[in-house]
């Protein structure tokens, strides 16, 4: 999911001003991705369906971890450019059938910078799932422009249809939340998507969004464990199309993952992120 603003060309300097341009011929504004995490963008996004990710704290908030305690740390440098580099953090604790976490997200720099709070729970029945977060957007611009902040809530829901098969939907900002002065709208989306495991080294995972501004992307994505500490990842979206490899380890309490997306226009985002299992 891509978060989208517009009319701030003014407090950004040039080279910035020229990607951000190119987002804009590409179908919308696009500062950084609104999920976080290696995993989930090895994975294009395709993880609404996806259970127990400690980074579903960005995504589905019904999907976070069931049976652990987790912090994890992420860093993304979206087209490669620094200043549109997010920096984010989770955490998760669980205690029976209550899952609680937390997270926050830094993007952008000193003429521009977005930041995220967020507030997770999640309360898991027999087979659903069921999870709520709040999260607290601010914006931030060079002087004189200020900044603004608001409040939105997001609500989803998994279900264990099958032993392998989940389904999953969630919605971001119910509340229509509306930032600053102009009141311009925070981004609506609607997320819809299946996660199956065919066998016991791969997993399948696809889905379609729906942001009310912008036409429906579809994402899958196929995560292989050719041996039980290492994972090989690939995904693709449409609207726009950008496809996506990234692998990960993971070895006893910790676990590392990294990404590389590849936009046709806007080139390549790195990231990798570091977790810890309680």
């Amino acid at each position: 999911m891509i978060r989208r603003k517009r009319g701030i060309f003014s407090v950004i300097n040039a080279r910035t001003t020229c990607l951000l341009s190119l987002f804009l011929f590409c179908g919308g504004m696009s500062y950084a991705q609104a999920l976080m995490g290696a995993r989930l963008s090895g994975l294009a996004g395709a993880v609404t369906a996806m259970p127990d990710d400690s980074w579903q704290v960005f995504g589905n908030p019904a999907m976070v971890p069931v049976d652990k305690t987790t912090f994890s740390v992420y860093t993304r440098r979206n087209y490669n450019l620094a200043e549109l580099t997010d920096y984010a953090g989770t955490f998760t604790w669980n205690h029976d059938n209550l899952t609680v976490g937390g997270g926050a997200n830094s993007f952008g720099n000193n003429l521009y910078r977005q930041t995220r709070f967020l507030v997770v729970g999640m309360r898991r029945f027999k087979f659903v799932r069921v999870g709520l977060r709040v999260t607290y957007t601010r914006i931030s611009l060079a002087p004189p422009y200020g900044s603004a902040g608001q409040f939105g809530i997001d609500a989803g829901f998994g279900i264990r249809a099958l032993p392998r098969l989940w389904i999953g939907a969630f919605a971001t900002n119910i509340n229509s939340p509306k930032l600053g002065k102009a009141l311009e709208p925070l981004p609506q989306t609607l997320d819809i998507g299946l996660s199956w495991m065919p066998a016991s080294k791969v997993f399948i995972t696809t889905g379609i969004q729906k942001d009310i501004r912008f036409p429906v992307s579809v994402r899958s994505g196929i995560e292989w464990h050719p041996v039980s500490v290492f994972a090989l990842r690939v995904g693709v979206t449409t609207k726009p199309t950008t496809y996506a490899i990234g692998s990960g380890i993971s070895i006893g309490r910790l676990s590392a993952n990294i990404v590389a997306q590849h936009h046709p226009w806007l080139g390549w985002s790195p990231g990798i992120d570091i977790g810890l299992n309680l």
